[in-house]
């Protein structure tokens, strides 16, 4: 089975005021009993994690809201996303949290997304 493409019609593009990107972290420490902890490469296909918010229309979230809950089975399934470093195409998956929002006025929210960009 192949991953959904990111809705048509709604935005790709993070903002860049306060999101969080980050190197992809394949390591595992370990503590000692003295002296500093132990660090080692446990896999080198560990996934990149980018928090951000997207600016939506009321329209916008709702083709968003049918994305989530109905074609990736209620952001259970990975998708294709545009990093916003590179430009090209990559397949994440939500992380720890569903996207949230928040109303900014009558037809603007702001969507915060916990994405995990796979290896």
């Amino acid at each position: 089975m192949s991953a959904e493409l990111w809705p048509v019609g709604v935005p790709k593009g993070i903002l860049i005021d306060g999101a969080v990107d980050s190197f992809p972290d394949g390591r595992i420490r370990t503590g000692t009993d003295t002296g500093p902890g132990k660090t080692r490469l446990r896999n080198t296909t560990a996934v990149r994690r980018l928090n951000g918010d997207i600016i939506m229309s009321t329209s916008q979230l709702q083709l968003f809201r049918t994305f989530v809950t109905t074609t990736i089975m209620g952001g259970s399934l990975p998708f294709h996303f545009v990093d916003p470093i590179t430009n090209v195409d990559v397949l994440c998956q939500f992380g720890e949290t569903l996207p949230t929002w928040i109303a900014l006025s009558a037809d603007k929210y702001r969507v915060t997304l916990n994405l995990e960009i796979l290896p």
